[in-house]
């Protein structure tokens, strides 16, 4: 499984129309009660990615988490300084 931060859109001020991503943390504590031993665990800088490989139920796991979202991802919501995040509206016609 390979997680990342959805981008999101700015509309208004400066950047309007740009696309951000969010900044998130990760409690990794938490996430290693969910394998069923301590997991294999790699954070590589060049990349900008944590993994964990081990097992969960019995059966093979492997999480990557990216720091930015994936290649050519087109942002679903927006980002409005005046109002917070919100879902993109759809394209008039």
């Amino acid at each position: 499984m390979q997680i990342a931060p959805c981008p999101l859109e700015v509309v208004g001020g400066a950047d309007d129309g740009e696309s951000v991503y969010p900044f998130y943390s990760l409690h990794v504590a938490n996430l290693i009660e969910v394998f069923d031993a301590v997991p294999q665990m790699l954070w590589t800088t060049i990349d900008g990615q944590f993994s964990l490989e081990g097992k969960i139920d019995g059966d093979d796991a492997w999480i990557t988490f990216h720091q930015a979202p994936f290649e050519d991802e087109e942002p679903r919501d927006v980002l409005d300084p005046k109002g917070g995040i919100r879902p993109k509206q759809p394209p008039e016609e």
